[in-house]
């Protein structure tokens, strides 16, 4: 088991905190409840980076639940968003946790969430919480995440190379027999 140091659980905390602030109203558009457009995926990426994929998962699902209670949006708690939370930062410290951060592989991650997580995943947490056909919401959320796959791209490859921020990574990563 990993052990972390103080600076490494404060920033742990930092980022998860980060991570909750930008899942409330003022910095997620939800459109209808069909399609969000939001900041989260990248203190998601950073925790998933820092800390890699066990860690992430725990830290976006506490991320989840903590802004569930803090920004209530009206619709009752759902298991099934929280998992999706949970498996962003998992995938990124799957693909970018102790290895070389390129684009490449900053692109696969962004990938594979946005096609098993949110328009998989995502597209069927919102078929089963609005009782409407996955299949009739699929074209207007594929053109959302179509978008948000380049955009988030390009966001997190320029936030990951930016050289506080490498730093940081460097500083704060959890290695092995920590």
């Amino acid at each position: 088991m990993k052990k972390f140091n103080t600076k490494q659980l404060v920033f742990a905390a930092l980022l998860v905190t980060l991570n909750v602030i930008l899942q409330g109203p003022l910095f997620k558009f939800d459109f209808g409840g069909i399609v969000q457009v939001g900041w989260s995926f990248i203190p998601s990426a950073l925790i998933g980076v820092v800390f890699g994929p066990v860690f992430g998962f725990i830290a976006g699902a506490l991320a989840d639940v903590i802004s569930f209670f803090l920004f209530p949006s009206g619709y009752p708690f759902f298991i099934g968003y929280t998992l999706s939370s949970a498996l962003g930062p998992m995938l990124y410290g799957l693909f970018l946790y102790r290895k070389k951060i390129t684009i490449p592989r900053i692109f696969l991650s962004v990938l594979f969430i946005t096609i098993f997580v949110n328009l998989g995943l995502g597209t069927l947490w919102v078929s089963v919480m609005r009782g409407k056909s996955f299949i009739a919401l699929l074209p207007v959320r594929l053109y959302k995440n179509a978008l948000s796959l380049f955009l988030n791209t390009a966001i997190l490859a320029s936030i990951l190379s930016t050289p506080l921020i490498t730093s940081m990574i460097k500083k704060y990563q959890v290695h092995k027999g920590e």
